[in-house]
């Protein structure tokens, strides 16, 4: 009877039944028949279903991950012994075109993520450079007033529904407020000069 290793095995030789086989059984070399590899082989994929991952545990022994759920990411365990699955706190994306920014305006912003978003934030892009600030420069902003005054309307105040982020402008002309780029003090940005662009996730 012949005694083979499996690298030795050609494409369109078929081994026999009993042919011996070495193989690796938890860290150590053993020989097996072609018939108890293919008994092995067979379990392991009967019990597989269509998503399923194979990784190798402890004992130096090929199981089974079953498949996560939609959204999920997969990730080493807190021991570095085995994959796992993990829900994932966002899973779904939303981020605006560039927005007109008019002082006292609202705008409604259908973001398509079927619930209300979790997460929301805001940022301003430069078109046409000023304070400091370069065309392309983005800054982020508050969600909710942008002054320390309570005199003061700059700023957004920002609503969410299952279908639309609703924004509504500070009535104070420039509606923002930012540090300077220049020089470091406050100053409200030229709302001509600035796009609005708002991201959601949930």
């Amino acid at each position: 009877m012949a005694n083979k290793t499996i690298g030795e095995l050609t494409a369109g030789t078929a081994p026999a039944g009993s042919e011996l086989l070495h193989g690796v059984q938890a860290g150590n070399s053993r020989k097996f028949t072609v018939d108890q590899i293919r008994g092995w082989a067979s379990g392991v994929i009967a019990a597989l279903a269509e998503g399923d991952l194979l990784y190798v545990n402890a004992s130096k022994e090929i199981v089974r991950l079953a498949k996560g759920t939609a959204g999920q990411m997969l990730r080493q365990n807190a021991a570095l012994t085995a994959p796992e699955w993990v829900t994932l706190p966002f899973t779904k994306e939303y981020t605006s075109g560039e927005q007109t920014i008019t002082a006292g305006s609202p705008v409604t912003l259908a973001h398509g993520l079927g619930v209300a978003p979790k997460l929301i934030t805001a940022e301003i892009v430069c078109k046409t450079a000023e304070l400091g600030y370069s065309v392309g420069d983005v800054v982020g902003v508050n969600i909710g007033q942008n002054s320390s005054s309570v005199l003061d309307a700059y700023g957004m105040s920002v609503r969410r529904d299952a279908t639309n982020v609703s924004v509504l402008y500070g009535v104070d002309a420039g509606v923002f407020i930012v540090i300077r780029l220049d020089n470091a003090q406050a100053a409200a940005i030229t709302a001509s000069r600035w796009r609005l662009i708002v991201r959601a996730w949930a």
